[in-house]
């Protein structure tokens, strides 16, 4: 059978999604149909209603803007997706549509296929957006005990501690102001979780590796993946820090949307080792 899938939203050109999935059908030998929908936020309602009854749909990645307006649609939502607050995955079986977000499961993938041991860890998450809840919740799930979330916005970072305190009784949440950071910490692990890597690094950026202890097991790990080797990921590597970029969320996220649409992944190490190398090779040319 010839399964199909897409990933929607508006813009969706852009996306390695199609890529990504045409490789991993390949890999698995599976026969899947996928491709990138534009559809807008006014003719969503619509679209899905045309969607609803087609037996070969396995599901929809769900890009900007329909992330948080799937909620609506859907049949059933997981705890990550809820924690969140956005859909990213939607899930079709038995003609129940149930929405996903694989934020949190594609980080937790890709701490463990990076060798990244959380347990009894301080982590400390740059943000307080969308990215930067899942980072802690994907923290805390592998069992981090203190988590700093530094944001320019307070207010923001207290709502991820108000929401997850109750969730997760071991782990121990901080909310910092960036603009006064004072750290005695020995952070196994750094998240940028804002765009800014996308354009560079700011003087918060600066101090707050001036003030982290750095050795051969600590990490620092952009969710920006263009470019890969972020400006904020070169200051890490030279304070000592080994880096992780983004495209190691991306491969977590698609490995995770897998295995929900169809079946656990045997070889996962191998084959996220294989798509890092696809990918960076597909920047490249389109660079």
């Amino acid at each position: 059978m010839t399964y199909t899938a897409a990933v929607i939203g508006q813009p969706v050109a852009h996306s390695l999604s199609p890529d990504l999935f045409s490789f991993l059908a390949k890999a698995l030998g599976v026969e899947l149909r996928y491709e990138a929908i534009e559809v807008s936020p006014e003719n969503l309602p619509e679209f899905i209603k045309t969607q609803k009854g087609d037996p070969s749909r396995v599901g929809f990645n769900v890009t900007i803007p329909h992330k948080e307006k799937l909620f609506n649609f859907l049949d059933s939502v997981t705890k990550e997706a809820r924690a969140v607050g956005a859909v990213n995955v939607i899930e079709i079986k038995n003609g129940k549509w149930t929405g996903h977000n694989t934020d949190i499961l594609g980080l937790r993938d890709s701490f463990q296929l990076n060798d990244i041991d959380l347990e009894m860890s301080t982590v400390i998450i740059l943000g307080a957006g969308g990215a930067a809840r899942a980072a802690a919740f994907a923290a805390a799930v592998e069992g981090a005990s203190r988590i700093v979330i530094c944001s320019r916005n307070p207010v923001k970072a207290s709502s991820i501690i108000n929401d997850f305190n109750s969730l997760f009784s071991d782990t121990s949440f901080v909310v910092v102001d960036e603009r006064h950071l004072f750290f005695n910490e020995n952070a196994k692990l750094i998240i940028q979780a804002t765009p800014m890597g996308m354009s560079g690094v700011d003087s918060s950026d600066q101090k707050i590796f001036e003030q982290l202890l750095s050795g051969p097991k600590t990490f620092a790990y952009d969710l920006v993946y263009r470019p890969e080797e972020t400006e904020f990921l070169k200051l890490a590597k030279k304070k000592g820090f080994q880096t992780i970029t983004g495209l190691s969320m991306l491969i977590g996220q698609a490995l995770a949307t897998w295995e929900i649409w169809f079946q656990p992944i045997e070889n996962k190490k191998e084959l996220f080792e294989s798509l890092t190398i696809y990918l960076r090779n597909k920047l490249a040319v389109a660079v």
